[in-house]
């Protein structure tokens, strides 16, 4: 049962590319690029891959990429026509599966029917004591990426070999049964599913860049998700915004050197907000929808793509938030307890959600605007640094942000300390606080709340308008 978890690339606007016997699927980076289906291939992927058409809301559909039938098209042309070089064992790649992918899953899987044979509300496909048909219910065809559905046919046809899901230990589903896998090397569902996905992503032959993508951020997010026994921890990542020309940088895994993107240029004025599979690049004028970041190419894209991976809050931020919030916009924090909240802060308040917009919220507590929100403070409480959720204020007053339920998500209480002025922001990188100057200094608090410089002496001239600490599989690399 497979369920699912809560340079800037110009897309330009235009046809989707037609769906023949012929076509390649280079064009393909998402659903909407696929256009209509020619009506005879059509019949001949519904027939190979055994699609019972009449479970699907109005049947086999040709062109219409909001229906379930013309969306389980493109996800068989995939698989139909996606081609993988030659690999080894590398990273997350395991060698657990060594043979042709059409046919583990033909000999597996015979029939494809849409149904509520799953039996629990967020699982978007399962095989049922190892029967030869895949249940598919509906949350597949919702805002999912072709890549997460592509994957979820190998995913299900593992388990027809046997392999059974556990409870998670962690997160969001901890303890519920069947959400898990124990370990990688038990090469379960997920882990021949995240080995197919990193396939896809470093040896994939003929899929568009931007599949290659997707299907890399679903493997992060499974590796992250869907282990009781996780196969890495991935490894830490200090990202930058150099401030003469917003390039972005990367501090390297020595910590010695920054490697260099020039390619890939914020605009001026962004903030950068990590999230679970790369980050969010919230623009100076917050009314504009934001760019998503791609730590593995450093590449940025447009939202619009990355709704299946960025999940509900900046698909809210641009479809359901109304122009005046989007203005009202500050910051955000993503609660990295596992619980799934995420924190953000407006001018007139603060929000805790799951990603319904409908989330209660606190009144702020003085008058003046806040100005971030952090997980690390940078002035010392008992004599100790501290971590957790904290709101500053413009004042530069500090309240720790409790999350305590659902129905009534926060509580705010003022610290002892306040803000020091010349600090902009404070991210945790391994286990140092590292602090940016309003100046754009570097700079390590230690723990008697001193500060250093944290780069080596060769970049001491250099400033930077923004960083943020986050995480990435050196797994997924080439």
């Amino acid at each position: 049962m497979k369920f699912l978890f809560l340079a800037f690339i110009a897309l330009s606007a235009h046809a989707a590319t037609p769906v023949s016997s012929s076509s390649e699927i280079a064009p393909y980076g998402d659903t909407a690029d696929l256009g209509c289906f020619d009506a005879a291939y059509a019949k001949q992927l519904g027939v190979k891959y055994g699609v019972d058409w009449s479970s699907f809301e109005d049947g086999m559909q040709l062109c219409d990429n909001s229906k379930q039938g013309k969306m389980m098209l493109n996800i068989l042309v995939m698989i139909d026509k996606g081609k993988i070089g030659p690999t080894k064992k590398h990273g997350f790649d395991h060698q657990f599966f060594t043979g042709d992918y059409i046919k583990y899953f033909r000999d597996r899987i015979k029939t494809i029917q849409v149904d509520t044979e799953c039996g629990v509300d967020w699982a978007v496909a399962c095989v049922v004591n190892q029967e030869p048909t895949m249940h598919v219910e509906a949350p597949l065809f919702d805002n999912e990426t072709l890549a997460f559905q592509l994957t979820t046919l190998i995913h299900e046809a593992r388990h027809v070999d046997g392999y059974l899901h556990v409870a998670c230990e962690t997160g969001p589903y901890a303890g519920v049964d069947g959400t898990c896998d124990s370990s990688y090397n038990e090469a379960g569902s997920y882990a021949v599913e995240v080995e197919y996905e990193t396939r896809i992503a470093l040896n994939g032959v003929n899929f568009n860049p931007m599949f290659k993508t997707f299907a890399r951020l679903e493997a992060a997010d499974e590796v992250e998700s869907s282990f009781v026994d996780k196969p890495s921890a991935g490894s830490p990542l200090l990202v930058l915004v150099d401030k003469a020309d917003s390039h972005l940088a990367e501090l390297s895994a020595d910590g010695k050197k920054l490697v260099e993107h020039a390619q890939t240029v914020v605009p001026p004025g962004s903030n950068i907000v990590d999230r679970a599979k790369g980050a969010n690049v919230i623009l100076a004028d917050r009314a504009a929808a934001p760019l998503y970041l791609d730590y593995y190419s450093f590449t940025l894209f447009p939202q619009a793509p990355m709704y299946g991976v960025i999940g509900s809050t900046m698909r809210d931020f641009t479809a359901k938030w109304t122009p005046a919030k989007r203005a009202d916009f500050v910051d955000m924090l993503n609660d990295i307890s596992g619980r799934g909240y995420q924190i953000r802060a407006f001018k007139s308040g603060l929000e805790a959600s799951k990603g319904a917009d409908q989330a209660p919220s606190v009144r702020l507590p003085e008058a003046t605007e806040p100005k971030s929100l952090d997980n690390v403070l940078p002035c010392l409480l008992n004599g100790k640094m501290q971590t957790g959720y904290f709101l500053r204020m413009a004042s530069n007053h500090i309240y720790k942000v409790q999350i305590s339920g659902t129905d009534d998500p926060m509580t705010l209480a003022k610290q002892s300390c306040v803000y020091p002025a010349d600090i902009d922001r404070v991210v945790k990188y391994k286990t140092q606080l590292v602090a940016l100057t309003i100046d754009g200094q570097l700079q390590v608090i230690g723990a008697d709340g001193k500060r250093t410089p944290f780069l080596a002496a060769d970049y001491a001239a250099r400033r930077f308008s923004a960083v943020v600490g986050a995480k990435r599989y050196d797994e997924l690399m080439q």
